[in-house]
């Protein structure tokens, strides 16, 4: 058994900050970290201090190496991937975020054996399920709670069909649990055969389902291999771009039955759901319209954001919103704002769309910094910097949007239609990929 290694820091607020009184919300932050490192920081918007738990998952990554390597082979790596270390520390990315009643934060990461849980107030770092080594199971990368927050809803599946998958496109079977909070009282909800290990488990308003997405980070075609140049070099994109993605699935499943039905999208890449502030059986679901290559996002499209309605356990599409500079939708919140419902949504490379609801209007578009125009609806490779924020909150009140990139914070004020950039919130250093962020007040 391997005993993993973790600190604890803090720090006040910069004291360059300035943050209205009125802005409150507790917002983790995590993400990997250098090297081998997970980093979770959590910045206290009321008592304005930022507080860093770090974690070296070094053992679990090198077994993790060890089990690819005797199963997997090279050349059937996917998004480009020529080295197994890259590939595998891919799989320690946290993902999202939850915090229960008793002050433990659980956070998934993209393809790991368990929930990393946290507690800033104990300093203690544990993991559900409570062992050390590692597995070949993979829990999904969003989870969600009961309207009660007392249990605890996601998904399980074999390592070891993934990898067979890889390599011969064999369907892969994945197993939706319940579990009280307490992790003794675990249940068997249902099963299914997915294309991908499923990426959310959404619990459904109706009390009575859940949605279940997959995230196909692939595209239908063989990347081509790497040369220096590639990112620069359109032909060799040509036939790449041209045999395009995978359409997306969304899956319902009854809590007490297990039956689901599969729903086709009619997008790409799509990734998560948020329900409706007003109408208890609609939801709204971001399309990416992305895939991952060398170690870089490609942009195929435009994204979307797509209104659709479950009733009696069936998928209704009603609406879908997009526009030509719409890219990568990375993030979205139904949020209370002066006594509205509104979507709020992180648009690749530099803005954030606000829109009423629950019809998808857009009352505004927030640039946060200059970036050079993405053309719409071509093939885009993607070139981040440290500015680019693809993570969205809000603080309790619904007035400040806060964004985050792996370096900056960006505040927008909607009474004052006003944005600050906020920098050094990582005192603990830089991130190499992050999560999406929570305000854990549940705002």
């Amino acid at each position: 058994m391997n005993h993993e290694s973790y600190s604890f820091a803090e720090i006040p607020f910069p004291k360059e900050w300035s943050i209205p009184e009125d802005c409150t919300g507790r917002i983790l932050i995590s993400g990997q970290g250098k090297s081998t490192y997970e980093t979770h920081y959590l910045l206290d918007f009321s008592k304005r201090q930022i507080l860093c738990c770090q974690i070296n998952v070094d053992n679990y990554i090198n077994e993790l190496i060890s089990y690819l390597k005797d199963r997997l082979p090279l050349q059937n790596l996917p998004f480009g991937a020529t080295h197994f270390e890259v590939f595998a520390a891919s799989f320690m990315q946290p993902h999202e975020g939850l915090e229960t009643e008793d002050g433990r934060i659980l956070v998934a990461l993209h393809d790991t054996n368990f929930l990393r849980v946290i507690n800033f107030e104990t300093r203690h770092v544990g993991r559900y399920p409570e062992h050390n080594f590692f597995s070949p199971t993979i829990m999904s990368q969003t989870n969600s709670l009961d309207a009660k927050g007392e249990n605890l809803f996601y998904s399980e599946t074999s390592l070891d069909a993934r990898i067979q998958s890889l390599i011969d496109g064999s369907p892969i079977l994945t197993k939706v649990f319940e579990v009280g909070i307490d992790f003794k009282s675990k249940r068997l909800i249902g099963e299914l055969y997915t294309n991908e290990p499923i990426h959310e488990v959404k619990y459904c308003p109706d009390e009575q389902h859940l949605l279940l997405t997959e995230f196909c980070l692939r595209g239908k075609g063989k990347v081509p291999d790497y040369f220096p140049g590639i990112f620069e070099a359109t032909k060799a994109w040509e036939s790449y771009e041209q045999i395009g993605l995978f359409s997306g699935q969304l899956y319902s499943m009854n809590l007490q039955s297990g039956y689901h039905e599969k729903t086709f999208t009619e997008c790409f890449t799509p990734a998560h759901v948020e329900f409706s502030g007003i109408e208890r059986d609609t939801f709204f679901l971001s399309s990416h319209n992305l895939s991952k290559i060398h170690g870089k996002i490609a942009l195929h499209g435009n994204g979307e954001i797509k209104r659709g309605r479950l009733r009696g356990g069936k998928v209704e599409w009603n609406e879908t919103y997009t526009d030509p500079e719409f890219f990568r939708v990375t993030s979205h919140k139904v949020y209370s704002y002066r006594g509205r419902s509104k979507i709020a949504a992180t648009v690749f490379p530099n803005k954030i769309y606000i829109f009423d609801e629950p019809k998808l209007q857009v009352t505004d578009i927030i640039t946060l910094f200059e970036h050079e125009t993405i053309p719409p609806n071509q093939f885009f490779i993607c070139n981040p910097t440290a500015k680019t924020s693809t993570w969205l909150e809000t603080s309790d009140n619904g007035r400040y949007l806060i964004a985050a990139s792996n370096e900056y914070i960006y505040l927008y004020d909607q009474d004052q239609r006003n944005l600050n950039s906020l920098e050094g919130y990582n005192f603990c250093g830089p991130f190499t990929g992050t999560a999406h962020i929570c305000n854990l007040n549940g705002a």
